[in-house]
């Protein structure tokens, strides 16, 4: 054990701006540091969490060492995983040549945790909105010797992870980590203790491994699923939840009475206990007689999902495979309203565009199963992809269908804000109505492609429209002519969730009233160039530009490289840059594509989902 450290002051405001000074240190908003500056809180963290003399306590992000001074002065030694190298020589400069601390520089969500600090017990940490509940959970999935955690984190997220069953704060986060552990808000931390000072108040986060005894011999993957599955749709009973799981109605009662669970409640009312009996009862749904459905018309068969019988043959049998694009899609002006009574989503209004950037979607009918391959873009061929997630919504309105394998060619980049996985499972149920016959109205697609995802209904048909509600309400509006875009993808990537988060913490949200985009759908109608330029805007810039501030730069290096007008896509990090033809377009890719991951001219608007 190293002797304890010679007595070091404690960081204070004065401190911390001084070493930022010192380093040229400028915080990063979108690594979400607000550093520690308050030795009383600092000391409260360590006596709040228990620490002892010569334990070995895990640290995560410590910044300028606000804590790590902390929990030297209490006698522990310290592993510290810090994600930002340019902070290492002030850290080293607060911390001097103590050898009870030894920092490694990792992202603490890739890394492995519990080989980097196999004798800590204990996890201390001051987490930003955007990792904090991922790394909790994490930690305890992943690091089992990590007994006890005691977390800074927003006070909405502390709420949030120690909510209990039937409060408005309760939801997946927090039954996942009830199957684990206990967690209790210890203290509020005011937001004046940080610099530089965040714009909501934090709280102390204790959090204590435990598995709950209901899930004796219960794998936590199947629980998990079962959880996401009940509050993916969160206004929805249980009754109607479940069918994400690839039930059908008869297989979803036949789960809820085996787990003795009301399916007419919503997945707010459950705790810990009624999740594993789900669980339990889906392993043993699905281990049963090959007769048990899993999907509507499928059961299972060496753990493949498959058709139940042959569909009947019609005098005018289907295409027996079909190839189908998709297009990518672009918001030329979005204005986001308050978050909604649901607390999920927020109403919007949002003028949208396909433009020429393609997936290639081919899909062959199989006699059972359904399968997906995806080539480039790295995107997993798992069951959230909406591919398979369109695929099993179609199915659940019609029985006795084959399957269908999928393969899907990515050429729109991946969690880019151009709407790439809405377009996929676009395609997928336009495709798959034609090859298994079914030739359902176009107001029942749309309304199982809203089911999909928001933007699938716009997806299917594409052009120009505007989208209202939560973005799944979309009518067509006209559009004279072409637009020509350079597409600048960036080199980070923004959450969607992060993004409308960190919108709300600043306080952006404005009344949609009297917000209606006359202008800018004057402007498509006219074909007029000039005056879309001047009309374009997107409510999320501030939020995103405040979390990136690299995109803002980005956005004016298209306008000094001759764009028209520049505009963010969605919740970013995509980049549009207006231009007049396909000419002046191609000059100015030319001249930023330096400065962006990839670039692209893109005509708009053109056709969602075509076949051939």
């Amino acid at each position: 054990m190293a002797e304890p450290p010679p007595p070091r002051a404690l960081l204070t405001p004065g401190r911390v701006r001084e070493l930022l000074a010192a380093h040229d240190l400028r915080p990063s908003k979108a690594l979400g540091q607000h550093y520690l500056a308050d030795p009383n809180t600092a000391r409260k963290v360590a006596r709040l969490g228990g620490i002892e003399p010569g334990e070995t306590v895990l640290e995560v992000g410590p910044g300028l060492g606000s804590l790590t001074l902390a929990l030297r002065e209490a006698g522990a030694e310290v592993v510290a995983v810090e994600a930002d190298a340019r902070l290492l020589p002030a850290l080293a400069e607060v911390l001097g040549d103590d050898p009870g601390v030894r920092v490694e520089v990792a992202d603490a969500l890739r890394v492995d945790l519990a080989a980097l600090a196999p004798t800590a017990r204990r996890l201390v940490a001051n987490l930003p909105y955007s990792i904090a509940a991922s790394l909790v959970l994490k930690v305890l999935a992943e690091a089992p010797a990590i007994a006890q955690l005691v977390v800074m984190v927003q006070r909405e997220v502390g709420e949030r992870l120690a909510a209990a069953p039937g409060s408005a704060a309760y939801g997946a986060p927090s039954a996942k980590l009830a199957a684990q552990a206990t967690a209790r808000v210890l203290a509020p931390v005011s937001r004046h203790v940080f610099v530089p000072e965040p714009h909501v108040d934090s709280v102390l986060l204790g959090v204590t491994r435990r598995q709950h005894p209901a899930l004796a011999g219960l794998d936590q993957a199947e629980l998990g699923q079962v959880i996401d599955a009940a509050f993916g749709q969160r206004r929805k009973t249980l009754r109607n939840a479940l069918r994400a799981l690839g039930l059908d109605a008869a297989g979803v009662e036949a789960l809820g009475a085996a787990a003795g669970v009301d399916l007419g409640l919503r997945a707010e009312r459950l705790d810990v206990a009624a999740f594993a009996a789900l669980a339990a009862g889906r392993t043993s749904i699905l281990n049963r007689s090959p007769a048990a459905a899993t999907m509507p018309g499928h059961r299972r068969r060496g753990g493949t999902l498959v058709a139940s019988q042959q569909r009947q043959q019609t005098d005018h049998a289907p295409p027996t495979s079909l190839r189908a694009r998709a297009a990518a899609k672009v918001n030329l002006g979005l204005y986001v309203g308050p978050l909604g009574s649901d607390g999920r989503y927020h109403e919007v209004v949002s003028v949208l565009q396909s433009i020429a950037i393609w997936d290639e979607l081919e899909v062959e009918v199989v006699p059972e199963g359904l399968g997906l391959e995806v080539e480039g873009g790295g995107l997993p061929p798992d069951e959230t992809n909406l591919v398979l997630v369109a695929a099993r919504e179609l199915a659940r309105r019609s029985r006795d269908l084959p399957g269908a394998r999928f393969r899907l060619r990515k050429g729109i980049p991946v969690s880019a804000g151009l709407g790439g996985g809405s377009a996929d499972g676009a395609a997928a149920l336009i495709a798959l109505d034609r090859l298994w016959g079914l030739h359902l109205p176009a107001v029942n697609l749309h309304t199982m492609a809203a089911e999909v995802g928001s933007d699938v209904p716009f997806c299917i048909g594409g052009g120009a429209g505007v989208a209202t509600g939560r973005g799944d309400k979309v009518r067509e509006v006209p559009s004279k002519g072409s637009s020509w875009w350079v597409v600048g993808i960036d080199h980070e990537r923004l959450a969607t969730e992060e993004v409308y988060g960190h919108f709300d913490e600043l306080g952006l949200a404005a009344s949609l009233e009297g917000r209606w985009p006359d202008d800018l759908l004057a402007a498509l109608a006219a074909g007029d160039s000039e005056r879309l330029a001047a009309s374009l805007h997107n409510d999320l810039e501030p939020a995103a530009f405040d979390l990136l501030p690299a995109l803002a730069k980005s956005k004016q290096r298209l306008k000094e490289a001759g764009a028209l007008g520049a505009i963010m896509s969605g919740s970013g990090p995509t980049m549009l840059g207006l231009c007049r033809d396909e000419d002046h377009a191609t000059s100015v890719a030319r001249a930023v594509r330096s400065g962006f991951a990839r670039v692209e001219v893109a005509r708009g608007p053109v056709p969602g989902v075509t076949f051939g």
